[in-house]
């Protein structure tokens, strides 16, 4: 019995770059032609191999140029590797960008049958799913309308409807989600909920970690090309963060594409790291003085207790700094900045995840603002106690301030 959905073996997809440019003139081109340089050659894909089996859910997940529409559009058989195999087993439906499959003059409903029949649809199938398919849309005044006349998130509607309608058992979706509004994605994510939960097989490309967590329980993190990390999604997407830090520390993060819940009097829009001075940094390090700024987004003033919790590595709450300790309510307005402040950083080395909340009450039953992964920092070890590193590094967990003394008894 077949119980995998797609096998990858050995799969390296190449492409020849060409430096020639497309405005060269014949007589350019031509020279170009006869020189003997081999023209370089770049790996999008090295050597990649891996099982998903049927059922699975599972996000592929990378930095952009690490491979991760590539591999999509080889599993989509949009093109074919340069070496290795790939095996499906199942009927496939792709969404891979917005516009796929479909012609500008033609209407939204003979887009559905043109768009069906590419997806493998026959015509009494696409017929019988069309009003179920216009009513997932929900576009059916523009339904006679070319579509060069819709918005790209008319078009995403009505491109994840056909997808979603043709009940394949394997499901392939590039990040296009991001373009629908707030209300369409969650309806996106239902019915993706829905076709795992029939044992139907997902793959899924994002960069947003908190959509990844709610629709996968797998990671494939591909770096250069290369597959080098397959695991449960929240030590995929650990893996990938630390990844991120590494080749390109942040100086601030945008929190829009973050899931964030509450009645969002206000948002929190930004988060970054301050030394001492109130310069910006990346670096950590035991017993710095370290500021955590986040600017918020508010159409109206709003007093609130407002709260950033820090999670190590085992999702265990090492703390949390609250302005209900003192009980003081922060003022917030457009634009507004939150800054803690800590003067003397009591974390050992490791990785730890920062949390916001923001509450109307110190009780913390009314719920203005969450965004549960704001942002990954690394801590470096140092000399907290001012003297040399710890000699136990990674054994504890926090440091505390102290001293040791004796007397005769």
């Amino acid at each position: 019995m077949i119980d995998f959905a797609i096998k990858i073996e050995n799969v390296t997809k190449t492409y020849a770059l060409n430096s020639a440019s497309h405005s060269a003139s014949l007589r350019q081109f031509a020279q170009s032609f006869l020189k003997t340089k081999k023209p370089e050659r770049f790996n999008a894909l090295l050597d990649v191999n891996c099982t998903i089996y049927q059922g699975e859910s599972v996000a592929i997940i990378g930095i952009n140029g690490a491979g991760k529409s590539t591999l999509l559009k080889l599993l989509s058989r949009i093109t074919p590797p340069t070496d290795g195999q790939i095996i499906l087993n199942g009927r496939v439906s792709s969404l891979l960008e917005i516009g796929t499959g479909f012609h500008p003059e033609l209407t939204g409903k003979e887009n559905i049958f043109l768009n069906g029949s590419v997806l493998g649809m026959s015509k009494t199938e696409i017929q019988s799913k069309m009003e179920s398919i216009l009513k997932f849309a929900g576009i059916s005044r523009h339904i006679n309308q070319p579509i060069k006349h819709y918005s790209s998130g008319m078009e995403v509607r009505l491109a994840f409807a056909v997808a979603a309608h043709l009940e394949p058992d394997i499901l392939m979706i590039d990040e296009v989600l991001a373009v629908g509004d707030i209300e369409f994605q969650e309806k996106c994510i239902s019915k993706m909920k829905e076709l795992a939960s029939k044992g139907k097989t997902l793959v899924f490309i994002s960069h947003n970690r908190a959509l990844s967590s709610r629709l996968c329980k797998r990671g494939l993190v591909l770096e250069k090309g290369q597959l080098v990390y397959d695991g449960e999604i929240e030590d995929s997407l650990d893996f990938y963060q630390e990844q991120v830090m590494k080749s390109a520390p942040m100086t601030e993060r945008i929190l829009s594409s973050q899931r964030h819940l509450g009645n969002r009097k206000f948002n929190f829009s930004k988060i970054w790291l301050e030394n001492k001075e109130g310069n910006r940094k990346f670096d950590v390090k035991s017993g710095d003085h370290l500021s955590i700024c986040v600017e918020v987004d508010s159409l109206e003033k709003v007093e609130a207790n407002v709260a950033c919790r820090i999670y190590n590595n085992s999702k265990t709450r090492i703390t949390s700094l609250t302005s209900s300790y003192f009980k003081q309510k922060i003022e917030v307005g457009a634009s507004t900045i939150i800054s803690w402040h800590i003067p003397k950083l009591a974390l050992t080395e490791g990785k730890y995840r920062l949390e916001l909340a923001a509450y109307e009450d110190f009780n913390g039953q009314v719920l203005i603002d969450e965004v549960t992964s704001a942002l990954w920092i690394s801590v470096e070890e140092s000399a907290y106690h001012g003297h040399e590193v710890s000699s136990s590094p990674g054994k504890n967990m926090v440091y505390f301030d102290f001293n040791v003394s004796s007397k005769n008894s």
